[in-house]
């Protein structure tokens, strides 16, 4: 045998006896789908140092939640499609967890049960009513699938030096801007009240939910009526010279996009706007060399003395179920997924969070952000915790994930709020989608001879306006959403 042929032999019985291990690749990354914005906050807490972590920002593949402007109803069948039996194209997701609604729970990972025991303190470490917006199903059925990231609601704020105690109803909200008037206000301030335009929709259903109305009734009743037709007769009203109850209609959309800006540097004695602006604009004010004024946060008032309520915004994590038939190399993904979300919701990330960007933690074991905590009703903080807030006329709560109904509902309030304004302002106010079907309804009553008083007739177009309103989510009630336990 040849010199070489003995060689090829040697190596070849080598190779058989002296078999090496298969090439072990690396895990694909974790594949997370999240709003950019909240992006930068992640690399932070990641890159912290308040606990060891068992990733990376750049360990991670982030992709950006798709948007769909004004649709959310297709938001989660977009979701569906990634959480088929196959393996699905996304481990973790952050969300609004209001679209939980429109969620099935055998997409996602019940969390409560999961075998590693993560999250088996959910019940006990996270406040009650965002630890519900995670909950899916009926009853003791119930499971939790999503992990709360943080508290925040829609309040009213207002300046605790000009107003010495924060207006439970509407009525008693004028008086103590009336009364403020009186004393004598800065020069500075030229509203009692401020409202998000963008965000009417989210920002009034509180005050309809405590006259039994809102998402989960109808629109056109005369109580919701009647809170309308003031609001919207409320709208550039003078309760002094130059002090405004509400902005004009025309002024609405530039005056609505950074309430809380005009609030900090005092235009207004109160707004309503979600409870993680306070940080906002203490930073902001600070950076420009000013001061927040004294500022309070209280329930939103109701219509009539009884109950109140604040929408939920809470924002956490959710895991699709893991396929049954899933490979070794799925099944390690969805490991490392509720690992990342356990981490990224432990008590020392919800402490960095609230010290870092002024948020209330959704865990019970960690406390409300030291500048905040002197500033919230005593009502809020009974909320918060889960105690009874006195009466029990104080709740939070979280609207429908049905959007449908949202952008029917926007409309109709853009549309009646702006009703008694003429076509000319109607029509610069068209730029935030006001149709000018109430300002029709109106101009029809004030020319059919009737008689009826340009207030009577406002109160018959807005009626109409919110049957027509009434009919359009009636027709998108085939199906229900699925249903989710109250707070």
């Amino acid at each position: 045998m040849s010199c070489r042929c003995q060689t090829l032999l040697l190596t070849l019985v080598l190779a058989a006896g002296c078999r090496t291990a298969p090439v072990q690749l690396p895990p694909a990354p974790l594949r997370v789908i999240i709003p950019d914005h909240y992006k930068a906050q992640v690399k932070e807490l990641l890159e912290s140092g308040v606990r060891t972590f068992s990733f990376r920002f750049e360990d991670i593949q982030w992709v950006d939640q798709p948007t769909y402007p004004g649709r959310d109803a297709v938001f989660a069948p977009s979701l569906a499609a990634r959480f088929a039996d196959s393996e699905p194209d996304a481990d973790v997701f952050f969300l609004d967890l209001y679209r939980m609604g429109s969620f099935r729970a055998e997409w996602l990972t019940e969390l409560v049960t999961h075998p590693s025991g993560a999250f088996s303190d959910l019940e006990e470490r996270f406040r009650p009513a965002f630890h519900a917006a995670g909950r899916l199903g009926e009853g003791a059925s119930a499971g939790v699938y999503a992990v709360p990231w943080s508290a925040q609601f829609n309040a009213l704020y207002y300046r605790s030096d000009l107003v010495p105690e924060p207006p439970k109803t509407l009525s008693e909200l004028v008086t103590a801007c009336e009364r403020a008037a009186d004393h004598g206000i800065p020069r500075s301030v030229r509203y009692c009240l401020l409202l998000d335009w963008e965000s009417v929709h989210n920002d009034l259903y509180p005050l309809l939910w405590s006259v039994g109305s809102g998402d989960s009734g109808k629109l056109a009743t005369e109580v919701v009526t009647s809170l309308l037709a003031d609001l919207a007769l409320g709208m550039g009203k003078e309760l002094r010279p130059g002090f405004l109850l509400l902005p004009p209609a025309r002024a609405m959309p530039e005056v609505g996009q950074a309430v809380h800006r005009r609030f900090a540097h005092g235009e207004a004695v109160m707004m309503v706007s979600w409870s993680n602006r306070y940080r906002f604009m203490r930073d902001e004010q600070s950076r420009d060399g000013g001061t927040m004024p004294p500022t309070g946060l209280a329930p939103l008032p109701s219509v009539t003395p009884g109950a109140r309520w604040s929408n939920l915004g809470a924002w956490g994590w959710i895991v699709p179920r893991a396929p049954e038939k899933a490979s070794a190399a799925a099944k390690e993904r969805h490991d490392l997924a509720i690992r990342f979300v356990a981490e990224l919701s432990s008590r020392e990330a919800a402490a960095f969070f609230a010290d870092r960007f002024g948020l209330i933690p959704a865990r019970r074991d960690v406390p409300v952000p030291a500048e905040l905590a002197p500033a919230l009703a005593p009502e809020l903080h009974a909320a918060l915790d889960g105690r009874p807030t006195g009466n029990g006329s104080f709740q939070f709560r979280d609207r429908t994930s049905d959007e449908f109904v949202h952008v029917f509902l926007r409309d109709a309030l853009k549309d009646v709020l702006t009703c008694p304004a003429p076509p000319r302002v109607a029509r610069v106010a068209s730029r935030v989608e006001v149709s000018g079907e109430c300002r029709r309804y109106l101009n029809e009553c004030l020319e059919s001879g009737s008689g009826a008083t340009e207030d009577s007739c406002l109160r018959i177009a807005i009626g109409r306006r919110l049957q027509a309103a009434d009919r359009e989510i009636d027709a998108v009630h085939g199906h229900a959403p699925v249903s989710r336990p109250a707070p």
